[in-house]
């Protein structure tokens, strides 16, 4: 542990300097208190201070007055001072201090001092650690409900909207067969009817964001879904032609709802290829561990949904990396909200409803902005092993 001293007295500072380090720690020491103050608010700043009460350019109380007001996690203060009166104890400890210490110093009583000041930043930590718990316990628990109601909710008009679009499908029948296919009301039902199947994929969508969808898994090659996407795509794209999958000979398999893992991957790609239609971006797949899925340099704007994946399995990483302009760091976290998009008017469920399949299985996506430019998206899911059949 680091203790910092602060004593214009180089004999008194250098006698707790010693006495300290003899206990085995760590300290650093200044001769007045605006030295202390500078260093105490600065980086890596010692947890514990042992201040003089009078120094030059700045005293004792007023450094720990000071501390006070600009830190948020208290460091343990001690003031040292040859004042013995009780006032002066009562006037030091008002000022902040946590604890008092008269010269000359007693070795004994400096030890049981510093040791109390130990125990008390141990519970301070443990308190912190303690309420970041609840809150973060307080704010799943808040997310549950959100999801829950969000679920049902979109459950609900997705069942009254298959109502409506069979109703109008009915409607169009009959009017059809009664007066042909021209007749403008016929027109606006079937705008109608369109309006309401767009209604309905939104509300498909959120369910599926919302992992409320079930499906049937199967095992997949994630990099046989790869190739498929790709040939599907080249035809809009003709840029993918000079793609290529990076990857071994080794079979990349998943469990998962082989419809959803195609239109996640399907995603990613016309986003990729959305940023940039003229270059194809670049495409690798790969067989990782949990640590390697969220290897990204914490330097580059990113965003994470991989936070929470268990570290003894083995993943699968699919690893795309477009030539566009990249997304704006202020925008970055936000690309997973539903109908939050970089893009035109009428998108924004893509990325969610990727993270609400992802998650479903069990992965997780990273989407960041390398410095040479353009947006990655590393695509982490759950290899299917063969002892995992049994």
């Amino acid at each position: 542990m680091k203790i910092l001293v602060a004593d214009d007295d180089f004999v008194s500072r250098t006698l707790v300097t010693r006495l300290l380090e003899k206990m085995g720690y760590e300290v650093e020491g200044y001769s007045n208190g605006a030295q202390a103050l500078k260093r105490m608010l600065g980086e890596n700043a010692p947890e514990m201070a042992i201040l003089d009460w009078i120094m030059p350019e700045m005293d004792g109380p007023d450094v720990i007055r000071t501390l006070r007001r600009e830190i948020e996690n208290y460091p343990y203060l001690i003031l040292l001072t040859n004042r013995n009166e009780t006032s002066d104890k009562v006037e030091g400890l008002e000022s902040g201090a946590n604890d008092y210490l008269v010269k000359p110093v007693n070795p004994g009583e400096l030890k049981a001092r510093v040791h109390v000041g130990i125990r008390f930043l141990e519970l301070q930590k443990k308190l912190d650690k303690n309420s970041k718990a609840l809150l973060e316990l307080e704010r799943q628990q808040k997310a549950a409900s959100l999801t829950q109601m969000a679920g049902g909710i979109a459950h609900h008009l997705n069942n009254k909207l298959q109502a409506v679009i069979g109703g109008l499908d009915l409607v169009l029948m009959g009017l059809t067969e009664l007066d042909g296919p021209d007749r403008d009301e016929i027109q606006l039902l079937k705008q109608t009817h369109a309006a309401a199947e767009e209604a309905a994929e939104i509300g498909r969508k959120m369910l599926t964001y919302l992992s409320q969808n079930r499906g049937l898994p199967e095992v997949v090659n994630l990099g046989t879904v790869c190739r498929t996407v790709i040939a599907e795509l080249v035809h809009d794209y003709p840029a993918l032609q000079q793609a290529s999958l990076l990857a071994s000979n080794a079979t990349y398999q998943i469990l998962a709802n082989p419809a959803e893992i195609h239109e996640v991957v399907l995603q990613i790609l016309k986003n990729a290829l959305e940023a940039n239609p003229l270059h194809a971006p670049r495409i690798s797949i790969e067989h990782v561990d949990a640590l390697s899925c969220l290897k990204i340099p914490s330097n580059i704007p990113q965003v994470s949904s991989c936070g929470d994946l268990p570290e003894n399995r083995h993943y699968i990483k699919l690893i795309v990396q477009d030539k566009g302009a990249g997304i704006a760091s202020d925008r970055i976290r936000q690309i997973f909200d539903p109908f939050v998009t970089t893009k035109f008017t009428g998108r924004g469920m893509g990325l969610p409803v990727c993270l609400g399949i992802v998650k479903k299985l069990g992965g997780g996506i990273i989407v960041s902005c390398p410095k040479e430019g353009g947006t990655q998206v590393n695509l982490c899911l759950p290899e299917h092993q063969a002892e995992e059949k049994r």
